[in-house]
């Protein structure tokens, strides 16, 4: 298995499909875990997982959780957000 991690960043507001409540813009940490796929010439990776950290980074809060998401849905969210701020 091997684990990626990265920052995205939101310009505006936004939701996420499966997150109860509207985001607040910010930097968001997105950790995806993939395990290799057996069997093939070349080395592959299939996605299991898909999280990202709530709130944001930089963000003062009592709490602290990722959640999993829908990478799509994540993609389609700073789709959005970047034909916003253009």
């Amino acid at each position: 298995m091997r684990t990626r991690h990265e920052v995205v960043t939101f310009e505006r507001p936004f939701n996420l499909k499966g997150v109860d409540d509207v985001q607040p813009p910010g930097d968001y940490a997105v950790v995806t875990r993939e395990v290799e796929i057996q069997g093939m010439l070349h080395k592959g990776w299939q996605r299991v997982e898909t999280s990202i950290r709530l709130p944001s980074i930089g963000t003062a809060a009592l709490q602290e959780q990722f959640i999993t998401i829908n990478p799509d849905n994540l993609a389609s969210a700073l789709a959005s957000d970047a034909k916003v701020t253009q």
